[in-house]
């Protein structure tokens, strides 16, 4: 009975703590994740509304700033806002094709 009572259950992975390393390789492969991503759909939208190309990277960079914020509140989490896990936040694909549409 004493060794049962001793016994530690482990913490489920999603609780553990990853060496640094693995960190940095993790955190990278989420930025270059996210930029891909990000930076689609402002390109989409900028091409099909006919816009220079100052204000495609200006929708880029507001794009970039936005899901950077909204990442950083979702991972960490500021009071009840976030979910505290590693997610990436940024524009969805799901109204391109409408989007696209009133444009053209």
């Amino acid at each position: 009975m004493s060794e049962l009572s001793e016994a530690r259950i482990p913490d489920a992975p999603a609780i553990q703590r990853l060496p640094l390393f693995q960190l940095v390789l993790v955190g990278l492969q989420h930025v270059l994740l996210m930029y891909g991503g990000a930076i689609a759909v402002p390109l989409i939208i900028g091409q099909a509304a006919g816009l220079s190309r100052e204000e495609i990277a200006f929708l880029i960079n507001a794009d970039l700033l936005v899901a950077g914020i909204a990442t950083i509140v979702q991972s960490l989490g500021i009071g009840p806002l976030g979910i505290r896990m590693p997610v990436m936040m940024g524009a969805s694909f799901a109204a391109v094709g409408s989007m696209v549409a009133m444009a053209g």
